[in-house]
């Protein structure tokens, strides 16, 4: 007779390698959760063709994006990264008017083209054209991009460079191509601010309830922000330390949103699923609460980038994978 068999010889709560699990499905759920907040609170900035910006060039005009395994001409990109994909954003700002983040619109030698002509690539502010477009067209496009970008730690490839002063665009250095901020690819391009989440290493399994199959576990997440003014990184710390007030997070499945092809972008960063409220509606998984919040003032390495570290303490508790 075997001594030992069945679930004794088995992972507890774990039925296949590889799916994601508590430290990943947080730090997802905060990322998507940040992302609409932030749009919720009117963090966003609207492009409407033609508009003027900050350096006296046009914020909408598009330049030829220097992309691998694309015909020249196929793939333009804006000044900003990170534009709005999500609908059904409402904002209402101080004066009761209501506000929501504008549809994509592109043109190409001033003539409005239509969507089944190309594709969005929203993390980049980039307009992929099903045919390459001369080199030497006028693209613009009307949209409306994040004002603050949230990153997971891992998530960029290869390397990235923090942008500077993003937001003012001028004709002399946005139209350089072979040098310059922006000749250097949408996805290498971190423009400030942001907010980079990294679930520490740092939590506890603790028992959560007898004769109860749910398990809790309390992890640690460091915020880190990173600003180019003191103002702006004050204020984003200051916001996220608030939410660790009792806030409960709702936390989806992210391996069967997947499957199902449900998530709001695909790896090309095109818009082919959901908004983030129909995931945690449908692909509910666990509830994380916030506690302990701790603000740490960071050294910053450069005298115009300004730094600080939140550090919240989730509490999941959660079945199985």
């Amino acid at each position: 007779m075997s001594l030992y068999c069945g679930d004794a010889l088995r992972f507890a709560r774990v039925q296949h390698i590889g799916k994601t699990t508590v430290i990943r499905r947080l730090e997802e759920g905060i990322k998507y959760w940040l992302q609409w907040a932030f749009l919720n609170v009117g963090a966003w900035t609207d492009v409407t063709k033609g508009m003027p910006s900050y350096g006296g060039g046009d914020a909408s005009e598009l330049q030829v994006a220097n992309s691998p395994g694309y015909t020249d001409g196929r793939v333009w990109q804006g000044f900003r990264t990170q534009w709005v994909y999500e609908s059904g954003v409402q904002y209402t700002d101080v004066d009761g008017s209501g506000h929501t983040p504008l549809s994509p619109l592109v043109y190409v030698g001033g003539a409005l083209q239509s969507p089944s002509t190309y594709n969005i690539n929203y993390p980049l502010g980039q307009v992929v054209f099903d045919s390459a477009k001369s080199t030497t067209s006028t693209v613009q496009a009307q949209h409306s991009f994040k004002n603050v970008q949230v990153f997971i730690g891992d998530e960029a490839p290869w390397w990235q460079e923090l942008q500077f002063n993003s937001w003012n665009v001028d004709d002399s250095h946005w139209q350089l191509t072979d040098r310059g901020d922006w000749s250097v690819g949408g996805n290498h391009r971190v423009q400030l601010p942001v907010i980079i989440i990294d679930a520490h290493l740092s939590g506890t399994s603790p028992p959560y309830a007898l004769g109860n199959a749910l398990s809790k576990r309390q992890q640690d997440v460091k915020f880190h922000i990173i600003a180019d003014s003191k103002s702006m990184k004050d204020q984003l710390t200051d916001l996220i330390l608030l939410q660790s007030e009792a806030k409960t997070l709702a936390l989806f499945d992210v391996d069967q949103a997947a499957a199902d092809q449900k998530l709001p972008l695909d790896c090309n960063g095109f818009l082919v699923g959901q908004n983030f409220p129909y995931l945690i509606n449908n692909y509910y998984w666990a509830y994380a609460r916030a506690s302990d919040g701790y603000l740490c003032e960071m050294q910053a390495v450069h005298p115009k980038l300004h730094e600080g570290m939140v550090k919240i303490t989730y509490s999941v508790v959660f079945n199985s994978f």
